[in-house]
């Protein structure tokens, strides 16, 4: 079997690089794509092709010099595709997942010196998704369709390194993850999951950070009596001009 993968994962978020700083906002984002392709056979009769597209964007408040609280979200589609070309048996089923969430969020920095930071970020929320496949049976009109409602949450920790003021790139490499969901059919049908895994070392993100309102206003140094010999000066170019 020959398989060919392309994975493009992009992750853009909009945070402070030089250092965190209270009383700053914090807004982030990440944008994942990645398509798969499998065949079967030398003849590639049968193939299976799968296409992710995700967004998840999250904005916090930073009350201290360390942490951040804010809201999250997230938007994700999973297609697949099984083709069969078999001669007299021509066939293209297709199942889609579409799912989203939405709930709080909650990262502590570390600053390791003027290049190099740590983060750890948890995620808690709800989430809700709906998958549709194809009714080969015949029996229904159109397809079929099962919705799932629960909740989530992750920890995961991460590595920024500053590369110019305002902006910082982040790399995290995985974490934990725990979910339960339930579906929407009668109770004798109900299908009800629970998970818990570690994702440590099995994934790279990598992403673009800058803090919004970190900077501060500089103010001119004013010598005692400057505000009074402003003033006797402008009364005389005053007293020229007469």
């Amino acid at each position: 079997m020959k398989k060919l993968f392309i994975a493009l994962l992009a992750m853009a978020s909009f945070t402070a690089a030089n250092a965190q700083q209270k009383g700053s906002w914090l807004t982030y984002g990440d944008i994942t794509f990645a398509t798969s392709k499998d065949k079967i056979g030398s003849s590639s009769a049968i193939s299976n092709t799968n296409t992710t597209f995700g967004i998840n964007p999250g904005v916090g408040y930073q009350f201290s010099h360390h942490s951040t609280i804010g809201v999250q979200g997230g938007f994700n589609i999973d297609r697949n595709v099984s083709s069969f070309n078999l001669g007299i048996i021509n066939l293209e089923l297709e199942t889609r997942t579409t799912s989203w969430g939405a709930g709080a969020f909650y990262r502590y920095t570390q600053p390791m010196g003027n290049i190099f930071f740590l983060y750890t970020q948890v995620n808690a929320g709800f989430m809700s998704s709906k998958l549709t496949t194809p009714d080969t049976t015949g029996t229904t009109v159109g397809d079929f369709e099962t919705k799932m409602n629960g909740f989530g949450a992750t920890v995961f920790p991460g590595i920024g390194v500053n590369v110019c003021k305002g902006f910082a790139l982040n790399f995290a490499t995985g974490g934990i993850a725990f979910s339960t969901t339930w579906g929407d059919q009668p109770k004798a049908f109900n299908p009800h999951n629970t998970s818990f895994g570690l994702t440590f070392g099995r994934q790279i993100n990598i992403g673009v950070s800058r803090n919004i309102g970190c900077g501060h206003k500089k103010h001119g140094h004013m010598e005692p009596g400057m505000e009074m010999r402003k003033h006797k000066k402008e009364k005389d170019d005053e007293g020229d001009d007469e």
